[in-house]
């Protein structure tokens, strides 16, 4: 019973954090709408709207993939297991270095559909082959199972071209 309630505590506190990023993504554009995509030509922050919406949608993808491997009902958050838990903050901290060393935002709101989602599989398949290095590297793959990485890496794709689609229409 008390971990039920650690757990749907994390859950509020999950929300609250993600709530409170949005909000301040949201000010800064409101507040540099004009020059937000002009003047900053290389800055990251230029599209910090973008990055905190690819981290959301890789970890609910990241989510649904654990779900669809134990079956547990969705009361039970793969954080809880500590391995799970650190995959998904690796899962962050890749997201945030490929964005970082590769620019995949570069020419994000001038892409067509078809071109934003080669953008979207090439961005999910950096991912997934930096989590496969990690877990080499480590010598932690046994530990995950293949199917959570695997369904992981589709779900991405799926959940965050369609993200990137909807915030694209925002933005716009």
């Amino acid at each position: 019973k008390s971990s039920y309630n650690v757990q749907k505590l994390c859950i509020v506190a999950d929300f609250g954090i993600w709530y409170t990023l949005i909000q301040v993504a949201n000010q800064y554009r409101r507040h540099n709408r004009k020059n937000m995509y002009r003047e900053e030509k290389r800055s990251w922050m230029k599209h910090i709207d973008f990055t905190l919406m690819d981290i959301i949608s890789l970890q609910l993808a990241y989510i649904i993939s654990y779900y669809i491997h134990t079956g547990k009902s969705f009361r039970v958050l793969p954080y809880a297991d500590s391995y799970y838990l650190r995959l998904g903050l690796i899962i962050v901290m890749v997201d945030i270095c490929i964005v970082f060393f590769f620019e995949s935002y570069t020419g994000i709101l001038r892409r067509n559909r078809i071109q934003e989602l080669q953008a979207v599989v090439i961005h999910c398949t950096l991912i997934f082959g930096a989590i496969l290095i990690y877990m080499w590297a480590t010598k932690q793959s046994g530990i995950y199972s293949r199917q959570v990485v695997l369904v992981f890496w589709a779900a991405a794709i799926v959940i965050e071209y369609l993200f990137r689609c909807l915030l694209k229409i925002y933005v716009r």
